[in-house]
C-alpha cells in the first residue's frame, strides 16, 4: 500500500514561492504505525466457531496538512488538502526552502466512517532531501462483521443517539465494517438470512480497538436461534512508499497488534 499525492487546497502566495537565492529540498512522507488490538482477545473472550482471519485498514476522506516554516521572522504557512485514499496509494513529495518546521496532519471526522481517521504531528529541519516520519494516532475504534448468515439485501447498521449509520462491505477482504469514534456505545442491527429475523447488539467501542463479530447458531431441544459472538483476528502491515527522487524508503501505516 502506498501513501499518496496531494491536492492544493489553501496556500498563501509566499508559501509556493521558492527564491532563486533560497536553497532549497525535498520533503517525502511517512507515517509510522499506529496498534489496534482485538477486544475480543483483550477481553478475555471465547473465539468459538471462528476462525482467525486478518483485517487492512482502509483510507479514506481528506485531511488538512499543514508545514509551517518557523525559522523566518514570520512563520509561513503552507496547508494542502490530502485525499487520503489516494495518498495511501501513490505517495506524497514536496519541496519547501531549507529551515526549521512544523507539520501536522488532521482529520475533522468525529462520527463513524468507512474508513480511518488519523491525526500526526512533529518538527523538522529541512536541510537536504529527507523522509519525514509522522507517528500517526487515531481516537477510532472498529466493528467487522462476518457476513456468514447474514441477510444480503440488508445492509447492518449501527445505531447511535437515534441516528443510522450504514456498515460497507469490502469485498475483497470479505467483512462488513464500520469506524467508530472511541467511547461510543451502540446498537448493531442485522438481518439474519435463515429465519429472517431482526437481532440487535450492543457494542462498545474503545479507541484502536477491533471488535470482530459473527452469526453463530444455537440450539436447544426445542428450536434454533442465531446469536453474534466474538471471533479473533491477526494483523497485516500496510507496507508505504515515499517516492523522493532516489529515496525510496519502506514504512508502515496503521498496523493493527493483536494478542491472541
Amino acid at each position: 500500500m502506498i501513501i499518496s499525492a496531494m491536492i492544493i487546497s489553501s496556500c498563501s502566495k509566499k508559501d509556493n514561492i521558492i527564491f532563486a537565492d533560497d536553497a532549497s529540498s525535498q520533503v517525502g512522507m511517512e507515517i509510522s504505525a499506529v496498534g489496534f488490538s482485538d477486544a475480543n482477545a483483550a477481553s478475555g473472550r471465547s473465539a468459538r466457531s471462528a476462525n482467525d482471519v486478518s483485517w487492512n485498514h482502509i483510507f479514506g476522506g481528506s485531511s488538512t496538512l499543514t508545514f509551517i516554516n518557523t525559522s523566518t521572522v514570520n512563520s509561513i504557512d503552507s496547508t494542502f488538502t490530502i485525499d487520503m485514499a489516494d495518498f495511501a496509494t501513490n505517495g506524497l513529495t514536496k519541496t519547501f526552502i531549507n529551515g526549521q518546521y512544523d507539520v501536522s496532519l488532521s482529520m475533522g471526522e468525529n462520527t463513524p466512517v468507512p474508513y480511518v481517521p488519523v491525526y500526526a504531528s512533529e518538527s523538522f529541519t529541512l536541510s537536504d532531501d529527507m523522509t519525514l516520519v509522522l507517528t500517526a494516532n487515531t481516537t477510532y475504534g472498529m466493528v467487522l462483521l462476518d457476513p456468514y448468515l447474514i441477510d444480503n439485501s440488508v445492509t447492518p447498521t449501527f445505531t447511535v443517539d437515534g441516528t443510522d449509520y450504514d456498515f460497507s462491505l469490502d469485498q475483497a477482504q470479505g467483512f462488513y465494517y464500520l469506524y467508530i469514534p472511541g467511547g461510543t456505545t451502540g446498537d448493531i442491527e442485522i438481518k439474519e438470512s435463515l429465519f429472517g429475523q431482526t437481532l440487535t447488539n450492543e457494542v462498545s467501542i474503545t479507541t484502536t480497538t477491533i471488535n470482530a463479530l459473527k452469526l453463530v447458531p444455537v440450539t436447544s431441544d426445542v428450536n434454533v436461534s442465531l446469536t453474534l459472538v466474538p471471533f479473533t483476528i491477526e494483523s497485516e502491515d500496510w507496507n508505504v512508499n515515499a517516492p523522493v527522487g532516489g529515496i525510496t524508503p519502506s514504512l508502515v501505516f496503521l498496523q493493527i497488534v493483536v494478542s491472541i
